[in-house]
This record gives structure tokens, sequence and C-alpha cells, in this order.
């Protein structure tokens, strides 16, 4: 039980394909299909603390998980093939980038939680693969909303666009709280909270 890959591209496509079968069985509509390649480059390094750990591209349906010390984050690797089925999201909603991130790091979480539990812990901990301390706030956001609407309808907002959460996530994400908070008559939980409580 490892949390952790090494930088061996074959290897990481053989975790690939067991991430997209436990996807589908999560989401019984996740489309593999628009996973077409996994490459395993090297970082880029964008400043001194912030280094890309992977990407999806849309066009080339490409999932690039980068080596970083020696390692793949089995994290960055769900994350990233998460958002091959967000492209309603990412098309409509380039403007808020930080509220895509969230969500998909909230699937990424939730993937985590209901197939490797015990990398949870890595997830938070971690110095390499640890959560973007950008994305938590809005993963929390995410997140407590999940347990009001449900899982299946953010997954069916990320891929579909339905039900419509627009007018949530056109506000800056404090003030989504708070509108979480009056419409559905709750008190917002930390991440954590938000995590073990998930079913």
């Amino acid at each position: 039980m490892n949390c952790d890959l090494a930088c061996d591209e074959e290897k990481v496509i053989y975790k690939a394909k067991e991430i997209l079968n436990g996807l589908r069985q999560l989401f019984g509509y996740f489309d593999n299909s628009l996973v077409k390649e996994i490459k395993v480059e090297s970082p880029i390094i964008i400043s001194y603390s912030s280094i890309i750990r992977g990407n999806y591209d849309y066009d080339s349906k490409t999932v690039t998980v980068n080596c970083i010390n020696g390692i793949i984050c089995v994290k960055t690797l769900i994350h990233e093939i998460i958002h091959s089925n967000g492209k309603y999201i990412y098309i409509k909603d380039r403007r808020t980038p930080m509220y895509i991130e969230g969500l998909t790091e909230f699937f990424t979480l939730y993937y985590l939680k209901k197939k490797l539990s015990y990398c949870l812990d890595h997830r938070f901990t971690d110095e390499i693969c640890k959560i973007n301390k950008d994305y938590e706030i809005y993963t929390t956001f995410w997140g407590n909303l999940a347990l009001v609407v449900g899982i299946n309808n953010l997954w069916d907002y990320y891929v579909r666009g339905e039900p419509n959460i627009d007018d949530l996530i056109k506000n800056d994400v404090f003030i989504a709280f708070s509108k979480i908070e009056k419409m559905y008559k709750i008190k917002v939980k930390d991440l954590v909270d938000v995590i073990s409580e998930l079913q």
C-alpha cells in the first residue's frame, strides 16, 4: 500500500488503469475514453515555492504527471484523471479556475476516502503530495455543498452543468460560503470534518 509511485511510466500507466476503473465504480458515467495517453515528465518550476505536479490537456486527452524528488504522487494522478471529465466546468468557468481546481480536488479526496483511505492522511501531511493550500478553501466549499446536495449532483454539475450551481460560484468564495449557509441552514464545517462525514 503506497501513496507514491516511482517515476516509471509503465507503473504509472498501470496505476492509472486501476484509478480509471475505480472512478467508473464511483461515478457510473465516468468517461474513460477521455484519457488517451499518460506521460511522466520533469516538473515545471514556476517559482521557488510552486511546482506544477501535473496537468490534463483537453485537446490531446493527455494526462501528464511530473516526477518530483524521484516520486509521483498517486493523488496527483487521480486529480489529473478526474480533470478529463470536467470539460463542462472547464469551458464554462475559466474565469473561476480556483473553483474548478477545488471541485476536482474534492473529487480526488472523495476517491481517496472510498478507494485508498490509507492515503488520506498522506494527502494532508506529505510535503510533496499534500493539498495545495490555494485549493483548500475551494475544496472545503465544495465539500460542504456535497454534504447537502450530494456527491452525484456535484458530479452531474462537473460533467454536464446540471443542476445549475453557477450562481453560487460567480461570487468570491467567502460570499459563496455565506450563501450556502443561508440557503441550506447549515454551519460550514472544516475540510477534515467534511471528509469524515462523507458517505
